[in-house]
């Protein structure tokens, strides 16, 4: 009943040791998780840049390659099987249809001018015959007034024999 201090243990523990260790696992826990998330979040961003944006701006440059007249080299190699993959094959499907018209209208605009050429060609030869049967039609006129007038002539002239024929079978009879 009458105790009596011979010493004192002190284990090292204070009330408070126990909140500390509580608040040091607390914030372990959340630093650990802040630094896992922050990392998955890298990975995520990587592989949606991958997967993603990498595909969609090649995409884009191309587009803007065609959008610029230029249709060289404008298939898309995106291997993706999802929607980015699907867009992609698209994309190359429509890029060559209008690969293939502006072919097609660039060979029927050859088509179309080599025969523009040709009839421009065949409309001149027209014009120089029409010219050359002007020509004669005015040479054949002109030789036909010559013609005419020599005709005339004669006729008078035959005319005039006529009547000098008349006048010496006249001179004649008057003779006899």
């Amino acid at each position: 009943k009458d105790a009596q201090i011979l010493g004192e243990i002190n284990i090292g523990f204070t009330r408070s040791d126990p909140e500390r260790k509580i608040f040091n696992n607390i914030k372990y826990s959340v630093s650990l998780s802040v630094l896992l998330v922050i990392i998955f979040l890298i990975v995520s961003n990587y592989f949606i840049k991958i997967n993603l944006i990498n595909p969609v701006r090649s995409i884009v440059r191309i587009a803007e390659k065609i959008a610029a007249g230029d249709l060289s080299h404008v298939e898309i190699n995106i291997k993706n099987k999802d929607e980015i993959g699907l867009l992609a094959d698209t994309f190359n499907k429509m890029a060559k249809f209008i690969k293939d018209i502006v072919i097609n209208i660039r060979q029927k605009s050859e088509v179309v001018s080599s025969s523009s050429a040709e009839m421009s060609a065949n409309i001149e030869n027209l014009n120089k015959g029409a010219q050359a049967q002007l020509q004669l039609l005015s040479e054949s006129s002109a030789s036909i007034t010559e013609l005419s007038a020599t005709i005339n002539e004669v006729s008078n002239n035959i005319q005039s024999q006529g009547s000098s024929v008349e006048a010496i079978s006249s001179s004649v009879e008057e003779m006899s």
